[in-house]
């Protein structure tokens, strides 16, 4: 859970959380899915933000060398002395510093990179697919763009543990508004 000061006046909050255990049904075609091997997660997100916003987001729900990992990047909206960067390994929360994204936006289908400046966070994202709307209602704008793809490279946790990441199924977002 993230509260934080956003521009002159505002303030953002967020809570998630990534890597949970699913239970439930799932049809496709009438047909029922198996869950065991399934992960999920959750994200709040409340606040008044700057007139124009712009953050990038990353979330990954996995496993690496036989644990369950989750974990939530972002860049863009609490950045003011906290972030809400977050690795989960086996549930258990660590907490990480700021990260950079770097892609190219004209070329949507390149890979991206996510990194620190503390070596705990080195991965690679190639997306697959894309979800994108592009509103312009003249006050109000919004270039929203999610990629889904994989994730590959190395997360460490507080204690120098480090996870391997290997195609990795995750999301991605870049995204502008103007509130």
């Amino acid at each position: 859970m993230v509260s934080s000061l956003t521009g002159y006046s505002g303030w953002t909050y967020t809570q998630k959380h990534n890597a949970l255990k699913v239970r439930g049904e799932f049809l496709v075609g009438g047909e029922a899915q198996l869950m065991e091997n399934c992960l999920g997660g959750y994200d709040f997100s409340a606040g008044f933000m700057r007139r124009e916003t712009s953050w990038r987001w990353a979330s990954i729900s996995g496993k690496s060398q036989g644990v369950t990992i989750g974990l939530n990047l972002a860049a863009g909206v609490n950045e003011t002395g906290v972030t809400e960067n977050v690795l989960w390994i086996g549930g258990k929360r660590c907490l990480l510093a700021g990260v950079m994204f770097d892609f190219d936006r004209q070329t949507p289908d390149s890979s991206w990179r996510i990194y620190d400046d503390q070596g705990r966070v080195d991965l690679t994202f190639q997306p697959l697919n894309a979800r994108t709307e592009k509103l312009n209602l003249w006050v109000l704008k919004s270039n929203f763009r999610q990629f889904i793809g994989y994730f590959s490279g190395v997360v460490k946790d507080e204690d120098g543990h480090e996870y391997a990441l290997q195609q990795v199924m995750g999301l991605t977002e870049d995204h502008f508004a103007k509130w």
